[in-house]
């Protein structure tokens, strides 16, 4: 009874969400550069994508004009870090997929079963749901609490069955194709191969891009006691899916312009992402590690203390080998959706 209530919530929470969405738009998924660290292309350049969200004049400016203020700090460890239970870095390529990768990764982080959900057999029972009214099919961009739901309401399929079988017909993920979207695969052929994860792990909510939206920015310690939530979700061992605003300079990183352990691998406001404020993009990843005492320095020799440990999808030779760093500061003005996943005890 306990599980089908979570469930439940689960449902309406996205269905809430669709209906405040109506304001924000996405459209085709924007190109931006990051640069290659891996020995074998240090220094180069390559594209990934994230997603674009249609802000307002209004909203735009009160993203940008809200400064994070800090208050009491709750008795944490100084850091923590749960891992990523040898789920590797994955690559979403050519498409804005992120949430969808983000989402599969930290459900399978803990299943335990490493690299084990499809996230082409996800999107593309996506494409069908959209023809039906749904949400949107994930190819171009969504939210967390929508892919959880479409997980905790029609199951997922292993990778196994996506090389084996396929995914309507499909084998591989277009990662290099952004063209390629594969094909919609019904609902009864997903439901052939899918596995229920409806018992698996349920969300908590942190912090709400509409209503951050909705309240202008004013109530000044939301962000504040989201950040202290995700160390506490952390030191409990748990992961926390982030869904945050990138702001594209030309000069970094996809807007990642400091150095902690690799070259433009951690997000801080830096100078190159003042005025005058470039394109911004959004992006989807999940937060498995902080340190207070952790620093990053940008260009100028600037050093920020306090770190959030990031795992992405752009592929493993980008970032810190795949991972990513965010200062707290940054996560307090820019981050949109923050969600605890929590794993649900065993009936075993």
């Amino acid at each position: 009874m306990y599980k089908k209530l979570l469930v439940g919530m689960t449902v309406i929470s996205a269905a809430i969400a669709v209906t405040q969405a109506q304001a924000v738009q996405f459209e085709k998924p924007i190109k931006t550069n990051v640069i290659v660290t891996k020995p074998d292309g240090a220094g180069t350049k390559k594209q990934v994508m994230v997603l674009n969200i249609k802000l307002s004049q209004k909203e735009r400016n009160l993203l940008l004009n809200y400064k994070p203020k800090n208050f009491k700090t709750r008795d944490l460890p100084s850091s923590a870090n749960v891992g990523m239970n040898n789920v590797p870095v994955l690559d979403q390529g050519m498409h804005g997929t992120c949430v969808t990768f983000a989402t599969t990764a930290a459900m399978d982080a803990i299943l335990g079963k490493g690299d084990y959900i499809s996230q082409l057999c996800n999107l593309e029972l996506g494409s069908y749901l959209e023809t039906l009214g749904y949400m949107p099919s994930g190819w171009d961009g969504s939210w967390g609490a929508w892919v959880f739901d479409q997980m905790v309401r029609f199951g997922v399929v292993s990778k196994d069955i996506q090389t084996s079988k396929g995914c309507a017909g499909v084998m591989d993920y277009p990662v290099d194709n952004w063209t390629n979207e594969g094909n919609p695969m019904t609902l009864n052929e997903f439901n052939k191969n899918s596995i229920d994860v409806s018992s698996t792990a349920y969300t908590v909510e942190y912090l709400n891009l509409f209503k951050r939206f909705d309240n202008k920015f004013q109530d000044s310690s939301s962000a504040w006691t989201a950040l202290q939530n995700v160390k506490q979700s952390i030191a409990n061992s748990h992961r926390v899916l982030i869904g945050t605003f990138l702001v594209l300079s030309p000069y970094c990183s996809a807007g990642a312009c400091a150095k902690h352990n690799a070259a433009q691998d951690t997000w801080a406001l830096t100078s190159e992402i003042s005025t005058p404020p470039y394109f911004m993009g959004g992006h989807e990843m999940v937060i498995y590690g902080y340190d207070d005492n952790a620093t990053a320095t940008d260009a100028a020799g600037n050093t920020y203390t306090g770190l959030l440990t990031l795992r992405n999808s752009w592929g493993s030779n980008v970032g810190d080998n795949g991972d990513y760093y965010m200062t707290y500061d940054y996560f307090m003005k820019f981050a949109g959706d923050v969600q605890e996943l929590v794993p649900m005890a065993s009936d075993k």
